[in-house]
């Protein structure tokens, strides 16, 4: 027995204008794609060392900017109804027990370099998927993959091992987003450096390191599913993504007319966009807002009462308003607003300065002549590692180790993108404290966080530090084989609760995605990913 399922269980990627916070899609896309438009179209990006050019090795938003122009998914998820939309697959079923997913893929869709869309170009890429093992960023939402079948020419099945309720909508995301098989016969190093080929409207054309993409429009991209709004080929014919490594200039050359529109920027660059007659989006990355994972197999830090004064200490409001001038939301949930397993802990996440430090004094934590605290000789000074690419990371850091510091905290920050660390230090759990955010579209996201407490699976995780036989672990993990929507919402809002009453996960800020458009510029759709699709926009 299987039921047809077109719904997801989610919303994603809010959107908003930056200050006015009015809800935006981009603009209207022209519905036969005939209107007048730039020819080229420059787009400058945060700079992303190596710039990858794969969709499975990178979760640089800069690189995902680009590549989901280039590459298609199975499903779309459409950020306003919330529901799953056809795209490369035009039906699908999902068996009872959430172990089974057979999707029928839509007939005369072809990737760039000639070949067919078809099943068996569908399980290449699954097989694919799993040859990465953990070098796939997102090689969690395959956990259990434990068959890929070709079962008709344009039809393609999935059997796991275990239940995996998320991964319907996992479909949707250009991190399983759908490559040619000749391009799978790269080596990943290969893929990586020279690009993928996909059957998106958008071809990678041109390539410098750290420097510039190019991508050139496919004139014979004819299967724009219903959602795009336009028919036929794109109206930009060609998109310069450019990497400028600071926000200030990516907004100064945008209003000096050397650039179109510009990703990665701040409150402060507003003014300047504006005042030069261009305007602001932002686009909300969906998922675990920016959070401080704190581990408590760190001696430290397994004490409670140490995890319940940091999180006493942060005051989002004013991280707020300090960073993003009120425009972007205090965090008040593990999980971002977009999603529907959203839970808002507002009174659990208010800070409380003087509460903090009675319960520190409690513990045993005294106060000292350097105002770093100390307790039979340690003292309560942390490290946060961090990994989060995003140009408010540095104001960020700066406010929350003043947080830290007015109960008595000492914080060291150490940028693991700087050091090159990112893979080794959380594949290994080999931190005290770290800050970062991970971009999801399901409330599953938190599995990845305590699936290394018990699984040996590619990609698992214990950020949390916590011990084999856990609740935590075994309420994620029962989330994943629950077919009902509201039994398994239930459950991961008792596994939410869980990581509050511990103070496991301690969110900071919403991960906004702000670009600015010159004046003209419009129809850009961006998905619920907060990635902006280009494919119907006009400039």
């Amino acid at each position: 027995m299987s039921r047809t399922i077109r719904r997801s269980a989610l919303t994603a990627g809010a959107l908003s204008v930056l200050l006015a916070l009015t809800a935006c899609t981009g603009g209207d896309p022209g519905a036969e794609g005939t209107g007048e438009t730039a020819e080229s179209v420059t787009v400058q990006v945060e700079l992303v060392e190596g710039a990858p050019l794969d969709p499975y090795q990178t979760d640089q938003p800069a690189s995902i900017a680009y590549l989901a122009n280039v590459v298609d998914s199975l499903t779309y998820l459409n950020p306003e109804s919330r529901e799953l939309e056809p795209s490369l697959a035009t039906a699908w079923e999902v068996s009872d027990d959430s172990r089974v997913f057979t999707f029928q893929l839509r007939e005369g869709v072809t990737f760039s370099d000639g070949e067919a869309l078809d099943a068996e170009a569908v399980k290449r890429n699954f097989e694919g998927a799993l040859e990465l093992g953990a070098a796939a960023v997102r090689a969690n939402y395959l956990a259990g993959l434990e068959s890929v079948e070709a079962t008709g020419p344009q039809e393609v099945q999935l059997t796991f091992s275990e239940p995996n309720a998320p991964f319907l909508t996992y479909t949707a995301s250009t991190y399983l987003g759908i490559l040619s098989p000749q391009t799978w016969e790269l080596a990943p190093e290969e893929r990586s450096s020279e690009g993928v080929v996909g059957t998106g409207p958008f071809v990678i054309d041109d390539y410098a390191a750290n420097q510039f993409v190019e991508l050139a429009a496919r004139d014979d991209y004819d299967w724009a599913p219903e959602w795009a709004g336009r028919t036929g080929a794109a109206a930009i014919k060609e998109l310069r993504f450019e990497f400028v490594s600071d926000s200030s200039t990516r907004a100064q050359s945008l209003s000096a007319g050397q650039a179109d529109i510009a990703q990665g920027l701040t409150v402060d660059d507003a003014t300047t966009v504006e005042s030069a007659g261009g305007s602001i989006e932002i686009a909300t990355v969906p998922g675990i807002p920016t959070s401080i994972a704190l581990n408590t197999d760190d001696p430290v830090l397994q004490d409670p009462a140490v995890r319940e004064a940091l999180n006493l200490a942060i005051d989002r409001t004013t991280i707020s308003e300090g960073i993003f001038n009120g425009a972007v939301a205090p965090a008040y949930g593990l999980l971002t607003e977009s999603l529907v397993q959203y839970v808002p802990f507002e009174e659990e996440f208010t800070a409380d300065v003087a509460r903090a430090k009675s319960v520190l004094d409690e513990a045993g934590w005294t106060e000292t002549a350097d105002g770093v605290r100390e307790k039979d000789g340690t003292p309560l000074q942390l490290t946060l590692d961090t990994v989060s690419p995003y140009s408010y990371t540095n104001a960020l850091v700066q406010l929350v180790q003043s947080q830290f510091a007015e109960i008595g905290v000492g914080l060291e920050v150490v940028d693991l993108i700087a050091t090159g660390e990112v893979g080794d230090v959380l594949q290994n759990g080999g931190f005290q404290a770290l800050m970062s955010n991970t971009t999801d579209l399901d409330g599953n996201v938190l599995y990845g966080k305590v699936s290394g407490s018990e699984a040996g699976e590619p990609g698992a995780s214990n950020s949390f530090g916590l011990q084999p036989g856990n609740e935590l672990y075994a309420l994620l993990n029962e989330q994943r084989g629950q077919s009902v929507e509201a039994e398994r919402t239930a459950t991961l809002e008792e596994a939410q609760r869980l990581i509050v009453d511990e103070n496991l996960l301690l969110p900071l800020t919403a991960v906004p995605q702000v670009y600015g458009l010159r004046e003209g510029v419009s129809g850009i759709i961006y998905n619920a990913e907060s990635r902006p699709l280009f494919y119907a926009a006009t400039a």
